[in-house]
């Protein structure tokens, strides 16, 4: 029969007597965290962050087709719950940063203050939780989570982990049969967040482990648990299956020895950035092969790993050192690279987000050891704590800098990783956005063409800059090498038909609009291009299928709008034109252009004085036929 954990079983457990719960710690933290990730207010999106939200427009008419389509593009590391609450987030603020970023500060208050409730209600050590949530509050590693939009999904999951893992401490304590249920509801929500939550059952039975209750129950109680994880890695394992590590040029293929001590080196990288955190990046490539062999800095800190398992061995006594030295080590299991993982770096500082939280206990545990222990050395401890806690607060500062905006992260990646294409690549192409940065652009495409030639995006992404300056003959060149490399590229063949329309080579461009197509049906840009060519044709009604099938893609196109509404005026049908042209005014007010061909249709239709304001408008906006159309229809109106 199982008994409830007294008092003094906990506090057995502890240096001294359990400590009532104090609020003011938890506002205190709560105020250190808040004042600390204020900066991540003026934070802009970076590139993936605007793609997804971008994504949003998938959800209008939600189907698995689509969600297994938002899947594929973001290489199935995200679960369901994650693209529902960004669509959400969508709704509400579209593409303005800050409404984002103050969601994701108030998750990681939210955060900080169940870090500190869930270690107090587990040792009922003032000092252990303070302790841990502090260094929680404000290590360096967990900007990455709070600062990048999508590293939300991190965020829930963290809040759903610790909410679940409070209610089994409280179901332990007090055997109250809603508490197990309140964890799994809890522990349901947290693996729908992100499928690593699934551990969770074994931290569970570290928790059993810790308050000494070892009874039958204890695993009969956690079937379902044990249930859902394995239904949560196969569907995980199943997407991984289209998604891997291959896919990704500059990642080595790696053999069995290599994969185990990929796995050691990778816990190592963590414990190292735990304990040191300096040089983080956004990136971390996977350590590249030479011969046979991985680098030789690969084996010697795959050792790392071993001697943190061997001290836990020797501090058993010390249950809570003990505790969280294994909390930390099963949290990361699935993602140490013991399975491919996809994705072209072997580690993201937002896996630590959660799985700090068992070092940190360690570390708090250790604090409160020492005050009760060594009260000669109090000073000098608290001093040395107060620096770390200052030089902590200060990297997390300057790590916020980085993800200031898109142009910012690259820079701290190439930095990094200097030899490495895909910072060059990425960063090249958020300069070929605008005209004044081409050079720069050119520069860095340059390079990523030079470290990985294999990779046909880094060529397309190249020829886009060519295109753009109207130099066609090199464009060319840069797609053609694409093209031999990946003869199914939709992007190359769209971006070669615009070669071909530079030459005025029609027949060509509208070929290449057809592969691109053939290639990814779901591409709009390809049948708005195509649309273009097939009414300058004057092939209307093929123009105008291809108009309808890009906005069916694409609700919120305006080019495709503003060219079937041309198409419409040409067919003589006003009524639709006038909606089109009014959808594409709505999403872009200041289309001079549209403007003035609506006011064109409203004279068309007997809507002078409408038209006239139309033409006044666009005038203004810099369409010099509006002006002329003012002088000669509008001024006696």
């Amino acid at each position: 029969m199982e008994t409830l954990l007294t008092s003094k079983q906990v506090s057995n457990l502890l240096p001294t007597k359990p400590d009532n719960f104090n609020k003011w710690w938890l506002i205190g933290l709560l105020g250190v965290a808040a004042l600390l990730f204020v900066p991540v207010f003026s934070l802009y999106f970076i590139t993936a962050d605007e793609e997804l939200s971008k994504m949003g427009y998938l959800f209008q008419d939600f189907s698995w087709a689509k969600l297994q389509k938002v899947y594929s593009a973001n290489n199935n590391q995200y679960n369901v719950l994650s693209f529902a609450f960004s669509h959400l987030l969508f709704k509400w603020f579209a593409l303005q940063p800050k409404g984002y970023h103050v969601v994701s500060w108030l998750l990681h208050l939210a955060n900080t203050g169940l870090v500190f409730y869930f270690v107090w209600l587990l040792t009922r050590r003032n000092i252990v939780a303070v302790a841990s949530a502090l260094l929680f509050a404000l290590h360096p590693t967990h900007v990455e989570s709070v600062a990048w939009i999508l590293g939300q999904g991190e965020l829930l999951a963290t809040a759903f982990s610790l909410c679940s893992l409070i209610a089994y401490v409280n179901y332990v304590q007090n055997h109250q049969t809603k508490w197990l249920y309140s964890s799994l509801l809890a522990f349901i929500l947290a693996v729908s967040f992100k499928f690593t939550a699934l551990i969770l059952p074994f931290l569970f039975l570290l928790i059993d482990r810790a308050t000494n209750r070892h009874t039958q129950k204890g695993w009969t109680e956690k079937i379902p648990f044990l249930v859902i994880s394995l239904a949560t890695f196969g569907l995980w394992a199943m997407l991984q299956l289209k998604t891997n590590e291959k896919t990704f040029f500059g990642v080595p293929d790696y053999n069995f020895i290599d994969r185990i001590v990929l796995v050691f080196y990778t816990l190592s990288h963590y414990l190292q950035k735990i304990f040191l955190p300096i040089g983080l990046s956004a990136f971390y490539p996977y350590p590249a092969k030479t011969g046979l062999f991985l680098p030789w800095f690969c084996y010697v800190f795959a050792l790392l790993p071993l001697v943190l398992l061997f001290g836990l061995a020797k501090l058993r006594q010390h249950t809570w050192v003990y505790w969280g030295g294994l909390f930390f080590l099963i949290s990361l299991l699935l993602v140490s690279n013991l399975l491919p993982l996809g994705g072209r770096a072997f580690a993201n500082d937002r896996q630590l987000y959660f799985a700090s939280i068992g070092l940190f206990v360690a570390f708090g545990y250790g604090v409160d050891y020492w005050f009760a222990n060594q009260s000669n050395y109090f000073k000098p401890i608290l001093y040395a704590l107060l620096a770390v806690v200052v030089v902590f607060a200060g990297l997390t500062y300057f790590q916020m800098q980085m993800w200031q905006n898109g142009i910012t992260y690259w820079n701290n990646i190439v930095a990094q990783n200097p030899e490495h294409y895909h910072g060059h690549h990425k960063r090249g192409d958020i300069h070929a956005t605008t005209e004044e940065t081409y050079r720069q652009s050119m520069i860095d495409l340059n390079n990523a063409t030079r470290i990985m030639p294999e990779d046909p995006d880094v060529w397309n992404s190249r020829a886009y800059i060519h295109l753009r300056i109207g130099d066609y003959i090199h464009a060319e060149e840069d797609l053609k090498k694409a093209l031999s490399l990946n003869p199914r590229f939709a992007m190359a063949y769209f971006h070669l038909a615009h070669v071909h329309k530079g030459y005025s080579r029609f027949d060509e461009a509208l070929k290449n609009y057809d592969l691109s197509i053939e290639h990814n049906p779901n591409f709009a840009p390809a049948y708005v291009n195509r649309g273009g060519i097939l009414y300058g044709k004057k092939n209307y009604r093929a123009a105008l299928g291809d108009y309808s099938k890009a906005i069916a893609l694409d609700a919120n196109n305006v080019e495709a709008y503003q060219n079937r509404g041309n198409t419409y005026y040409v067919l003589g049908d006003a009524n639709n034109a006038l909606k089109d042209y009014d959808k594409a005014l709505a999403l872009y007010p200041s289309n001079a252009d549209v403007l003035f061909n609506r006011g064109m249709l409203k004279i068309a239709m007997g809507k002078g004085i409408d038209a006239c304001i139309d033409f006044e408008i666009a005038k203004n906006l810099g369409n010099q036929q509006a002006g002329e159309m003012l002088k000669k229809s509008c001024q006696k109106k």
